[in-house]
């Protein structure tokens, strides 16, 4: 018997929710791995990372509303 379309979006929202998990929790393996090496980075991407970067208060170690 197939699942209905509401238990098919649940299981779909769920396994979308682990992804997100996962991505966070390797961000900041990620981050120690780019220490000291960001020359290296496509400019492109550092440019995004610095426009995201503007939201974070490095005095306070907070992010800003």
């Amino acid at each position: 018997m197939s699942e209905n379309a509401y238990d098919l979006m649940r299981r779909a929202v769920e396994e979308a929710r682990q992804i997100n998990r996962a991505a966070d929790s390797c961000s900041n393996t990620m981050a120690t791995l780019l220490v000291g090496r960001l020359r290296h980075v496509n400019r492109w991407q550092l440019r995004r990372l610095k426009r995201e970067l503007r939201a974070f208060n490095m005095h306070t170690g907070e992010w800003k509303e």
